[in-house]
């Protein structure tokens, strides 16, 4: 059952924050003004999809983080992350799976952990 449905308004308000970015900013990257911006954040007007589209896809919030937002508990820099590997290119993202998951491998050994495999996205 769904519980609380969230607000689209909060979703953008926090990602820009997470992201340093001013309302000016988002506004300036959307081609909109800062007063659309705030009207938005602050829930005194609904976006339309064509500017809902724009500041989605700039502030990079997936699918899961608006309609499933339980099984998007992640930090702020996991979500950095993120965002980051969604702004390259696949081999870009192969290189950089590859290399935090040497590194969490040698982390572990180094720490004494129990030898945990570390799926990389394409094991799925």
């Amino acid at each position: 059952m769904i519980d609380e449905i969230p607000k689209i308004s909060a979703i953008i308000r926090d990602v820009r924050n997470e992201q340093k970015l001013s309302q000016t900013a988002l506004a300036k990257k959307a081609g909109i003004t800062k007063r659309t911006v705030s009207s938005i954040e602050t829930e005194k007007s609904q976006p339309k999809f064509d500017v809902l589209y724009k500041l989605v896809r700039i502030l990079g919030i997936s699918t899961e983080h608006i309609f499933w937002p339980e099984n998007t508990r992640c930090t702020p820099e996991q979500k950095k992350i993120c965002r980051a590997l969604q702004a390259c290119d696949e081999p870009a993202q192969a290189i950089y799976m590859d290399i935090a998951c040497a590194y969490i491998q040698a982390v572990n050994r180094e720490k004494g952990a129990k030898k945990q495999t570390v799926t990389k996205p394409s094991d799925f």
